[in-house]
């Protein structure tokens, strides 16, 4: 907790590479436990792991959280007025939380209704879906939200709207292509990640199937984790908890419906999600739209739609070599051949993508290409304005 509360410091000063290395350091103390400690303490060695992962996390971003002035001093007031707004916020989030957690029970209950492995072939189609969310839409929303913060406290509310459609608009050039990916390389993606020898092939199609559904909404989901630190900046939790409340019972109604009307199999769940992660994606920027003054529909809606033909050209044409090589040149059955067939495709797909986006003058392309670049150089310092600030305006 306490290590969490320093990289909460650390972030709203926009430094990001320590914070980053904080969960890598909880998890070696994790392995050093499991692969050192447990040959002498049994089950203890793991356990001892976690708490030396634990003081891992917490120190490695004490100097940086001292050194950006934090210090320490015993106090209980809590009628402080920003502790009680804290608190305030904090039930509100946790509410959300909770409605969260009770839809992620009820789609794990009817994925046991439907056959006993559904529950896995689900849980592993979640792993695979949230990875691309992870690597591309929180880490780029987590960057923003300080900038957004700080605009809006300001009231910059110009440069707040143009922060936010510039950070919304390179979530989508990266998880676009990277749904698209998912959605027509399903079958190679789940043998070559859950290992084809321990699936059978209908756990395959089954698990393809859920993993595209849930790609549907890729886009999307990484968004909302933008739109919702852009309420954030305005110390409004009450609307994002009020979407998600309702887009939550919208999917526990479908997915109820889907698995016990319909009789869909486990991808069931993944077409409910979809459907309501779209929903919320739209309900919580028409709603940030409103609050922000409006943005600039040409600016919000022309390089999305730009970025979804690339992808969605890229993806049919993602379908050719898979079918072409799958059937003439590699024989699948082998791990390597797998690699060579995925690998192939994804770089043709991939190069489509960038060619569609750079002759239809996506700004995205640029800042992206800036940005390997400043990395290559070893210039990019992980400020969030280097994310968010590239593309001037829009």
């Amino acid at each position: 907790v306490i290590g969490s509360f320093f990289m909460g410091i650390n972030q709203s000063f926009q430094r990001f590479i320590i914070p980053a290395l904080a969960p890598l350091m909880y998890n070696l103390g994790i392995i050093f436990g499991i692969a050192v400690l447990a040959p002498y303490f049994g089950i203890a060695g793991a356990a001892y792991g976690v708490v030396i992962g634990s003081l891992l996390h917490m120190l490695i971003q004490f100097p940086l959280a001292k050194s950006l002035g934090f210090q320490y001093s015993f106090s209980l007031d809590f009628l402080n007025q920003g502790v009680r707004e804290i608190f305030q916020l904090m039930s509100l989030r946790n509410l959300s939380l909770m409605v969260e957690q009770l839809n992620e029970t009820v789609s794990i209950a009817l994925a046991s209704l439907i056959s006993y492995s559904s529950v896995t072939l689900l849980t592993f189609s979640q792993h695979l879906y949230a990875a691309p969310i992870g690597l591309f839409g929180a880490t780029i929303a987590q960057a923003a939200l300080p900038v957004l913060s700080r605009e809006k406290s300001r009231r910059e509310d110009e440069s707040f709207k143009i922060t936010l459609l510039t950070t919304m608009h390179q979530i989508l050039f990266l998880t676009l292509p990277a749904a698209a990916i998912l959605i027509v390389l399903r079958i190679p993606v789940v043998r070559l990640v859950f290992g084809a020898s321990q699936f059978s092939w209908e756990d395959t199609v089954l698990t393809g199937r859920t993993v595209a559904f849930l790609a549907a909404g890729l886009a999307a989901q990484s968004v909302i984790l933008l739109l919702v630190r852009g309420f954030y900046a305005f110390k409004d939790v009450r609307i994002p908890v009020v979407v998600s409340i309702g887009t939550v019972t919208l999917n526990i109604f479908l997915s109820f419906l889907f698995v016990t009307y319909y009789k869909f199999d486990v991808w069931g769940l993944g077409m409910a999600y979809a459907i309501t992660t779209n929903l919320s994606f739209f309900t919580l920027l028409y709603f940030l739209h409103k609050k922000v003054g409006g943005f600039n529909l040409h600016s919000l809606i022309d390089p999305f739609l730009k970025m979804f033909l690339a992808a969605l050209i890229a993806a049919i044409a993602l379908y050719i070599p898979i079918k072409a090589l799958d059937q003439v040149v590699f024989d699948t059955t082998k791990t390597v051949n797998l690699i060579i067939l995925t690998g192939i495709a994804s770089f043709f797909g991939l190069s489509i993508y960038v060619v569609l986006v750079w002759l239809m003058r996506v700004k995205e392309l640029e800042t992206f290409l800036n940005l390997i670049k400043k990395i290559s150089k070893m210039e990019f310092m992980f400020k969030s304005e280097e994310i968010t600030k590239e593309t001037g305006s829009v």
